[in-house]
């Protein structure tokens, strides 16, 4: 995959994102209280596809080892069940929201970024290693 579609893509996705967010927040006033939780996953998400794409695509073409790839992608979804679980605990202790609905654009943004990663990972996956 070139750098230029999967920012293409990203610049798509998270517009569409952020003007569902906006749109959540006006209409539904149990999400548009706990607004600041959407906002800081969209911009971790974000940030986390950004080093995703990177650091996949420095290992996919690896000529050291294929696994190295593979432990990559590991590494990074484990990495973001952790950071995910972080947020959404440290923002529960600190605003101690009254009802379950904070959790609501969370998981929408955790899924649709969830399906645009695995998808430009399979794209990488397709990168042939460079031979010496």
């Amino acid at each position: 995959m070139k750098t230029r579609t999967f920012w293409t893509y990203l610049t798509v996705i998270t517009a569409l994102t952020a003007g569902g967010l906006m749109l959540a927040n006006h209409f539904w006033t149990n999400i548009g209280r706990y607004s600041t939780l959407g906002w800081i996953s969209l911009a971790f998400f974000v940030a986390l596809s950004v080093t995703m794409f990177y650091l996949g695509k420095m290992t996919a073409g690896s000529d050291k080892s294929r696994l190295a790839f593979s432990n990559t992608v590991l590494g990074l979804v484990i990495g973001k069940m952790i950071l995910s679980m972080l947020i959404v605990f440290t923002y529960a202790q600190e605003v101690k929201p009254e009802s379950k609905h904070f959790l609501i654009p969370f998981f929408a943004i955790y899924f649709i970024y969830t399906i645009f990663e695995t998808w430009f990972l399979m794209k990488l996956s397709y990168i042939k290693p460079r031979l010496p």
